[in-house]
């Protein structure tokens, strides 16, 4: 049994609490003496749980930006965990496309993955939270450069831009699967802080490369600027370091890009990207391209 209920995160630490439910959904799940029938069942159920309370959460605890959602503090915790088990959690309506040993298998490989990603953190408390004013701020600035929050949606899902009152190693992540951004608290500068809220979109629009024929040629032009700049031999030669490093360029470049009148104003270039014109000129290409319809 599944022990662990939506009701109980209520009074529980957000991440603490979604890992005992991660880790109590796998055990579930890998009791050979239980019915298949019963456990697809009870994750139905929970996952049913599950949505109601985060569509409450988005509902009471968001703030929205044309079509981002950012949530801050303590309701940050929240929201993200659920976020993260909806998406993870197979519906009834997979069932008329998939088998139930391939939903299952599916299902196993999320929990494991979130069980990893939650206990990875610290959890170290911290009251230096970004606050949602500015990330608006910071939205806002990346708007005048060319940035459309309107594209950052992945298949009719809004971002979601969750800034948490924890200090970790790290001080943002994006989780692609659920596009979903964990802004850790910190105490950089403030041009440091937009940043790293930038540089997390910018992975976003990076992933965006191949979403139509448009931004596909415009990568492309971007792309084999930046192999001048960035020559294989200054790199592992191996294929997924190689794509890992462009990724985490790639990113950096459209943050630094998109800050620019920032980085002007403070005389300082916290980026591994010097620009020159025609770099400019192709990342603005690349921003317009998404745009296109």
């Amino acid at each position: 049994m599944i022990l662990t209920t939506v009701q109980k995160l209520k009074k529980r630490e957000p991440v603490d609490w979604a890992l005992d439910y991660v880790e109590e959904c796998l055990s579930f799940l890998m009791d050979s003496d239980i019915e298949q029938d019963y456990k697809m069942q009870m994750v139905y159920s929970a996952g049913r749980d599950l949505a109601y309370l985060y569509q409450k959460m988005i509902s009471e605890g968001t703030s929205c930006h044309k079509g981002i959602l950012m949530t801050e503090g303590e309701a940050s915790g929240k929201t993200a965990v659920l976020r993260l088990l909806v998406k993870a959690t197979p519906c009834p309506a997979q069932q008329r496309i998939h088998p139930v040993k391939k939903i299952l298998f599916y299902f196993i490989s999320n929990l494991n993955y979130l069980k990893n990603f939650f206990s990875g953190l610290k959890l170290e408390p911290s009251s230096a939270t970004i606050s949602l004013s500015f990330t608006r701020e910071t939205l806002v600035i990346a708007e005048d450069r060319g940035l459309n929050p309107e594209v950052l949606k992945m298949n009719g899902h809004p971002l979601l831009l969750c800034s948490l009152p924890y200090k970790e190693e790290a001080p943002a992540c994006y989780l692609n699967s659920f596009h979903t951004v964990f802004l850790f608290a910190n105490n950089y500068s403030p041009v440091l802080q937009r940043h790293i809220i930038l540089h997390e979109i910018g992975h976003i629009l990076f992933d965006l490369r191949n979403s139509r024929w448009k931004s596909k040629k415009a990568f492309q032009y971007l792309y084999s600027l930046l192999q001048e700049k960035f020559s294989h031999s200054k790199v592992a030669s191996l294929e997924n370091p190689r794509k890992k490093f462009m990724e985490e360029l790639c990113a950096d470049l459209f943050a630094t890009y998109l800050l620019y009148s920032e980085f002007k104003k403070e005389g300082s270039r916290d980026s591994r990207v010097n620009f020159c014109e025609k770099l400019s000129a192709a990342t603005r290409l690349y921003l317009l391209s998404l745009n296109s319809h």
